[in-house]
């Protein structure tokens, strides 16, 4: 490889970088280098503090290495002395998202959750089947539905739906297993008032330790990448 194109390289690559670091992706939360160009009435960054980043200091780079990459960019320009960088044109910087504004902002995204619907399901004759074998059957024929409670006991069980919208529930009203038929319906009126003084305790307690492995699940899901984003972070300085 010529010297020549190995400086082209080393510029692009410096290029790359400082327009990584005062992109959107980086300055929602880089709170250090959103405050200082903040701070300048043009939008500037001073170049030495560039210098002082991980990913600089280790590649070694000085301050004509830096220019050098910038003068390629058609994202970020430099002042007329040289020494100070910012967003072309002094874009306008992204909102900085702290952390207790992305929680409030999660919170009021996330979906309002819609009322269940209990569904009644029951067969002429007891049957000793496997309960949980009986509502699979119902869920192979109703496989859009979010359900999200089951049981069966003798002749009678139960399906709750968490609906995702507004619209209507639709399900089959019958299904079968084995050569067993059942009827379904919506349960209502006192089948419903039944259902929740019978099953009401079990059910919320299912919901419940649903919710807490879900929470858990995506608790460690965000842990996860934010370790992944921090090493991230770290390894871009």
């Amino acid at each position: 490889m010529s010297e020549q194109k190995s400086k082209e390289d080393k510029n692009f690559v410096i290029k790359e970088q400082i327009e990584y670091y005062l992109s959107d992706t980086n300055l929602e939360h880089d709170s250090f280098f959103h405050n200082k160009i903040s701070q300048d009435p043009n939008g500037y960054l001073d170049i030495d503090l560039l210098l002082k980043c991980n990913k600089c200091k280790n590649a070694g780079w000085t301050i004509e290495d830096i220019k050098s990459g910038i003068k390629l960019s058609d994202k970020i320009e430099l002042d007329k002395e040289e020494k100070r960088v910012r967003r072309k044109n002094n874009a306008k910087l992204p909102e900085l998202v702290l952390l207790a504004q992305k929680r409030k902002k999660d919170k009021k995204e996330k979906k309002e959750e819609k009322e269940p619907v209990v569904l009644i399901f029951t067969c002429k004759e007891p049957n000793n089947s496997n309960w949980k074998d009986i509502c699979k059957s119902f869920e192979d024929e109703n496989s859009e539905l979010n359900i999200i409670y089951k049981r069966f006991k003798d002749t009678t069980g139960h399906i709750v739906i968490r609906p995702e919208n507004d619209d209507e529930i639709k399900f089959k009203d019958k299904f079968k297993f084995g050569d067993v038929e059942f009827e379904v319906k919506k349960c209502e009126g006192d089948d419903l008032i039944n259902f929740y003084k019978e099953h009401g305790d079990h059910f919320q307690m299912c919901i419940k330790n649903k919710n807490n492995k879900k929470n858990k699940k995506g608790k460690n899901k965000k842990e996860k990448k934010g370790k992944k984003e921090k090493k991230e972070k770290k390894e871009n300085k």
